[in-house]
């Protein structure tokens, strides 16, 4: 028993770390765009405005994904010099059952993430709904 729960409080804080991870990776993106593009805040302004709304969610998974990924390598490790059972298998588990965990908050989170991006939307004068097409409006 004492194995499970030191496996389930692992896997939770391995979890954890790789969405604190996220965010350096997120800013280090940003800045190496910010240097290669030569971005001020009028490029920036324009480059989130063209931006649809499905690329936003693809970003967070890519930003997300990249350090669970890596957070699972370390995990496999551990797991196998701790001689769990089948590291492998529970290593790629973290990585499932991490994703699934963000699409579920995702999804718990869907109309107020939605409504944001319609407001920005409003004030840009362009829409895009939820289903991925989008709409010009007037500005």
């Amino acid at each position: 028993m004492g194995r499970l729960v030191s496996a389930v409080v692992l896997f939770y804080a391995l979890e954890k770390l790789a969405v604190l991870l996220a965010v350096p990776l997120l800013l280090g993106a940003a800045w190496l765009k910010y240097k290669i593009h030569r971005m001020d805040g009028d490029k920036w302004d324009r480059y989130f405005r063209a931006m649809p709304n499905r690329k936003y969610a693809a970003l967070f998974f890519v930003f997300y994904t990249i350090p669970l990924l890596a957070v699972a390598g370390v995990a496999f490790l551990i797991y196998r010099h701790f001689q769990f059972p089948e590291p492998a298998l529970t290593a790629l588990l973290l990585v499932a059952l991490g994703e699934l965990r963000a699409v579920r908050k995702l999804d718990d989170h869907k109309a107020e993430l939605w409504a944001k991006l319609r407001k920005l939307d409003r004030a840009t004068g362009r829409s895009e709904e939820p289903g991925g097409a989008q709409k010009q409006g007037r500005e």
